[in-house]
């Protein structure tokens, strides 16, 4: 009888252990973590791609403009497509630099006498959207480089702006105030115009993510974020990003899986501190991701992008030489993201 007991009190004490071991290993693939004033599973990034760019007129470098007394110039801007290739407008030298998802130069796109490229998008074709804030003219190429069309864009519709962006056929520029502007519109293929109708719609704040929704964002005294959420409806919820020295705030984009992204800026110790903030589609805070590299030599557009997969990419124009890094999520034993 007490051989029974003694084997019952090895199996009571048996499944608690192995609970316990069932909960440690899921843990080890996220780390619970308080980050911002809230609580969430930490997602795990890694770097997956680092390459230098030296700068230069070469076949694989972007080009740099250092005149002493006036500020440095280089690259304006870069994108991704959905096989993950990264372009960077090569402003200086007039061309566009792609680069494979290994980071390895693939080819350059020379363009035509006089073209400045100021910004980057690529559509759902694989088409090229190049943006010449001088002239106020949208190009478009084919995936080779092969020029295709282009049309005017009325820059008098923002005082400054933010990075171009591609939501469902429609090409925006994303004014100062968070506003995004219609510039052109992706029909069977082709770039065409907006027409007077379109350019008489009044703005709505709020950047658009590809689920319908709209986002805007927005300081509160260098001690929080807040981000608005609006959807098809019309509804909209706010959710705080509590950060003790923010200094800055911008949506990102969305992934295929509706998570979203916000890029700040905080201060701390007298350093800058690039983050990104996850959180899923109905607003609950996943992650933050720690962007170590922030030696910005040169002004830009963009200081990362995300792509429909959540890997973060960044062109760093640091002084010595350009940097691309990309970062991608890890995937845990147990098949979450």
């Amino acid at each position: 009888m007490k051989r029974v007991e003694d084997e019952n009190n090895k199996i009571v004490l048996f499944v608690p252990f192995l609970l316990s071991l069932i909960i440690l290993l899921f843990i080890s693939d996220f780390a619970f973590v308080q980050t911002s004033g809230q609580l969430g599973f930490k997602q795990t990034y890694r770097k997956a791609i680092t390459k230098d760019i030296t700068y230069g007129r070469g076949k694989e470098n972007v080009g740099l403009v250092s005149i002493k007394g006036f500020p440095r110039r280089g690259p304006e801007s870069f994108t991704n497509d959905a096989e993950g290739n990264f372009y960077i407008c090569d402003t200086v030298n007039h061309r566009i630099q792609i680069f494979s998802p290994d980071g390895n130069h693939l080819y350059e796109i020379p363009l035509e006498e006089g073209v400045e490229a100021s910004d980057i998008a690529i559509d759902g074709f694989g088409h090229i959207y190049v943006y010449d804030d001088v002239q106020g003219k949208l190009y478009q190429y084919d995936k080779k480089g092969n020029f295709i069309s282009m049309i005017g864009v009325d820059s008098k519709s923002w005082q400054s702006r933010g990075p171009m962006h591609i939501v469902d056929n429609e090409i925006y520029i994303r004014s100062s105030d968070q506003e995004d502007i219609l510039i052109g519109r992706i029909v069977k293929g082709s770039l065409v115009a907006p027409t007077p109708e379109d350019i008489s719609q009044p703005l709505q704040k709020g950047i658009h993510g590809f689920s319908g929704k709209r986002y805007f964002v927005k300081l509160v005294r260098m001690e929080k974020g807040e981000i608005e959420i609006k959807d098809r409806r019309g509804t909209s919820k706010t959710i705080d990003l509590p950060l003790k020295g923010i200094v800055s705030i911008a949506f990102l984009q969305e992934d295929k899986r509706g998570n979203f992204y916000i890029q700040t800026e905080r201060v701390a110790n007298g350093i800058i501190i690039l983050e990104v903030h996850k959180f899923d589609s109905d607003g609950n805070y996943l992650s933050v991701i720690p962007i170590p590299e922030t030696n910005y030599s040169t002004w830009g557009i963009k200081l990362l992008s995300i792509d429909e997969n959540g890997n973060i990419y960044q062109f760093l124009p640091a002084e010595e030489k350009g940097r691309l890094n990309i970062f991608s999520p890890e995937i845990s034993s147990w098949g979450l993201k």
